[in-house]
């Protein structure tokens, strides 16, 4: 029976269509249809836009990139230029201090050369005083050894143009020899 069964029937032939199989082809067919109308169409209006979204960003982050250099460009010129601005304010300070310094110097030469002539001319003035004092006691010297000389007591004012014109002569350089020729 089996044999009879298998053997028998034309319906049961797998190469054969029947059918079922072009129902089942209609409504592939039709289902393929339905997709094709109605659910393609938003996935690919959802995949362009998504393509677009994504397209977007790559322009906006090639936007971002070229900003991003300009941002650099613009950094680095502003820090040359502030190092530029930091060379000269530290020129211009080496400058003023050079100058200060010297100014120092200078001051600092005329306050020695105010003191050095100031005490030049208090060691003038008390070489003077001393050589007054000196005139005065050599005349007072001179006067005492005369008095003993001569024995008697001499008029210190009657005779002391004298004795100045004596001394002076001494102080210049004239000899005693001439004093008493």
């Amino acid at each position: 029976m089996l044999l009879a069964a298998s053997s028998g029937g034309s319906s049961n032939n797998f190469l054969l269509p029947n059918m079922t199989f072009f129902v089942e082809l209609l409504a592939f067919l039709i289902i393929l249809g339905l997709i094709a109308k109605y659910i393609l169409p938003p996935i690919r209006r959802a995949m362009e836009q998504r393509e677009a979204e994504i397209s977007n960003a790559l322009e906006q982050g090639e936007e971002a990139k070229r900003r991003l250099l300009a941002a650099d460009q613009e950094y680095q010129a502003k820090l040359e230029e502030a190092r530029q601005e930091a060379r000269t304010v530290i020129e211009r300070s080496n400058r003023m201090a050079e100058q200060l310094r010297e100014e120092a110097r200078t001051k600092g030469r005329e306050e020695y050369e105010r003191v050095v002539a100031r005490a030049d001319a208090d060691i003038q003035r008390a070489t003077e005083r001393a050589r007054e004092e000196l005139r005065l006691q050599v005349a007072d010297l001179v006067i005492a050894a005369a008095e003993r000389v001569i024995g008697e007591e001499l008029d210190p004012e009657r005779h002391r143009g004298l004795i100045e014109e004596a001394i002076a002569g001494v102080g210049t350089g004239e000899s005693a020899s001439a004093g008493q020729a």
